[in-house]
């Protein structure tokens, strides 16, 4: 088993320049909302009594 590299520039994949638009659009007209969400709060809602690991 071997691993084939590409003679072309790049790693072979497409960037979806429309969702990655989307996204930073999302990011930079953000009013906090997305940042400052609780992501353990969330989870708890789904699996009560789940301790977040630490990294």
């Amino acid at each position: 088993m071997g691993l084939t590299v590409p003679d072309a520039p790049g790693l072979g994949v497409a960037l979806d320049r429309g969702a990655r638009e989307s996204l930073h659009r999302r990011r930079t007209e953000d009013d906090g909302t997305h940042r400052d969400r609780d992501a353990t709060a969330a989870t708890r809602a789904v699996h009560p009594g789940r301790t977040p690991s630490r990294w």
